[in-house]
């Protein structure tokens, strides 16, 4: 029977076993050629060292030439393990460094190809030469286009991803692609933020729908730009359909934020200057690990002995928000629409708030109580909420020590201001959250949702 399509099937060490062992018998038989051993193999994940073995072996088995059995053509990893699900995708490599680079070069690649890229790159480094002066622990970013980026700054150019790509959104629809781009850009911060969510917050199949609809408009996105003789960008590299596997992960093992193993990146160069000769022996690399033990835990020790005037505020990071000089900074930057940092307080008399520190001593601070109103000129753009922000009080600050303002909450705020070329500035914003929530169409802090109006 001719075939054209091949059926998907769920990945188990059983049925590449099966598989490996069926493809054996087939060749030793002589019934099938390398080619159709290869071709089916590869369906099944399994890579060119095991198809060689397994071609190997049955070429002795036929041949009549010695063999005992004792070799076996099942890797001996494949015996040991019971399921494979144990081999979870993780979010730094997965959807970090792996989706999101690849959306951003195949939407920078249509860009050149609207001669738009140039002028883009640098309007969104404005934003993003703004944002990176708040120094925040959960929005590391770098200047685009990305080059040598570690996961925390794929992580924080996916947190603001609608707001710095929607610079595209009001000429979407005069270019070739614009319409299906802008969707592709609303349905990945969608999905992503899903993902990242606490498990009982969203249901697995809620995030398989967003998965699915996603790599449809990647799909339609590819389409709309390409011709049918070039290969979409999303079937060309197996992160986009390893995203299917993620519900059923997600289910089993829970939120994929649990699994971030983007902490202490690089960690090698910490390491490496450490292991100075090429030995195997273990007491080697046991004294070895013992030294940097000591010198990690001395500069820790180093670090927290350091007198407060000592300590040089541009090598520091601030954790949830950034504390401003002064009140007046705050003020020019809400009246003029520049992005600000804040903190959110989860306590109704604090929903429709945002909290921004400023300098009133030396370890003190002032806060500032910024509101706004949902109904007040509200405004969607790419999936984000904008309505007018105002101070709450003028004349009336919350005083805090910085420690206590710190302990006030465990979420960061970042205002982001509605800005159109050639329009006045009304004093718009939208919200992202350090939690991967949004200020939602209600002005509640909620998950991000899909655009229908881009559909």
């Amino acid at each position: 029977m001719y075939e054209e399509y091949i059926v998907p099937m769920k990945l188990s060490v059983q049925w590449m076993k099966k598989g490996v062992n069926l493809a054996l018998a087939e060749l030793s038989g002589g019934t099938w050629k390398k080619q159709q051993a290869e071709a089916y193999l590869k369906t099944m994940a399994v890579n060119s060292d095991v198809i060689n073995k397994t071609w190997e072996i049955a070429q002795r088995k036929k041949s009549g030439s010695y063999y005992d059995g004792t070799e076996e053509v099942v890797p001996k990893l494949w015996n040991m393990v019971e399921d494979i699900d144990i081999f979870v995708d993780s979010p730094m490599h997965l959807l970090f460094q792996g989706i999101v680079l690849s959306t951003m070069d195949a939407i920078h690649d249509i860009l050149a190809f609207w001669h738009r890229k140039t002028s883009f790159v640098s309007q969104a480094n404005v934003i993003i030469k703004d944002l990176m002066q708040f120094r925040l622990s959960y929005l590391v970013l770098k200047e685009l286009p990305p080059k040598q980026w570690l996961a925390e700054n794929d992580l924080a150019i996916t947190r603001i991803f609608p707001y710095i790509y929607g610079i595209l959104h009001d000429e979407a629809h005069e270019r070739q692609g614009g319409a299906e781009l802008i969707r592709v850009v609303n349905t990945l911060f969608v999905m992503i933020s899903m993902i990242m969510e606490k498990e009982d917050k969203v249901t697995t199949m809620n995030i398989s729908n967003h998965i699915k609809l996603f790599l449809d408009c990647c799909h339609r996105l590819c389409k709309a730009i390409n011709d049918n003789t070039i290969k979409d960008f999303w079937l060309t590299k197996g992160n986009f359909t390893s995203l299917l596997n993620l519900p059923d992960q997600i289910a089993k093992f829970g939120s994929m934020r649990y699994l971030w193993e983007g902490n202490r990146e690089r960690y090698i160069q910490v390491v490496k200057p450490v292991l100075n000769a090429l030995r195997h022996t273990t007491t080697y690399y046991e004294r070895k690990m013992r030294q940097v033990h000591k010198q990690t835990t001395l500069e820790l020790i180093m670090k927290q002995l350091q007198f407060d005037g000592c300590e040089n505020e541009n090598d520091q990071r601030n954790y949830l928000n950034k504390i401003y000089p002064t009140k007046e900074e705050v003020l020019h930057r809400l009246e003029f629409g520049s992005p600000l940092s804040g903190l959110f307080i989860d306590k109704p008399e604090f929903q429709n708030k945002v909290l921004i520190a400023f300098k009133t001593g030396r370890s003190t601070v002032d806060l500032l109580v910024v509101t706004f109103d949902i109904t007040e000129m509200k405004t969607t753009h790419v999936g984000q909420h904008y309505c007018m922000f105002s101070v709450f009080d003028n004349d009336v600050n919350l005083s805090a020590t910085i420690n206590a303002m710190r302990e006030l909450t465990s979420i960061g705020a970042i205002l982001l201001p509605l800005k159109r070329r050639g329009e006045r500035f009304h004093s718009q914003f939208t919200i992202v959250y350090s939690d991967w929530h949004v200020m939602g169409s209600n002005g509640t802090k909620q998950i991000p949702t899909i655009d229908l109006s881009l559909f």
